[in-house]
């Protein structure tokens, strides 16, 4: 038999109606999606939501690269809708590899890698995205643009382990 949960995130917020309401779905499923408010709060809720379901898949050794990317791709999405529309996050695991999404409903600010100059404060954040994941793209949609990346757990398992019996790879 399956349980069924269904979690609130967003506990800071004091109305009810602003919460973070996560769809019901069987334990056992190795998907998940939520929807953010185009807010700056909405990063810390995504990050925490992030944190939340690697900690319920037992993926506590990529926790910390998926919550950096996923708050930097958020960031970027609420910043390019300028607060018209919800942005989606997605988390999917399958054979060895942790799938991350964020969609928004702006088609038309497509992201760019730059190369920011030492004094620019901004332009770095496709560069911590493509130093943290496996691989990452773009793909427009019906609604927007999704912004995906991959994670190979077990590559990077293999290779941690490789670096505590002091190999190289």
């Amino acid at each position: 038999m399956l349980r069924r949960r269904n979690l609130l995130c967003g506990d800071e917020l004091a109305d009810e109606s602003q919460k973070i309401r996560m769809p019901e779905m069987p334990d056992d499923c190795l998907s998940r999606a939520v929807t953010i408010p185009p807010v700056p709060q909405g990063v810390g809720r995504a990050r925490a939501w992030v944190r939340a379901v690697l900690d319920r898949w037992q993926l506590p050794q990529i926790v910390e690269p998926v919550e950096l990317v996923a708050s930097e791709l958020v960031t970027n999405a609420v910043q390019h809708t300028h607060g018209e529309e919800p942005v989606s996050l997605l988390l999917a695991y399958a054979a060895g590899t942790l799938r991350l999404e964020v969609r928004d409903g702006d088609s038309a600010n497509i992201p760019v890698v730059k190369t920011p100059g030492p004094m620019e404060t901004d332009g770095r954040g496709l560069l911590l995205v493509e130093g943290c994941t496996d691989r990452w793209g773009i793909r427009l949609t019906a609604r927007g643009k999704a912004v995906w990346c991959e994670f190979d757990i077990v590559r990077r398992h293999r290779l941690h382990a490789v670096r505590e019996e002091g190999g190289t790879s």
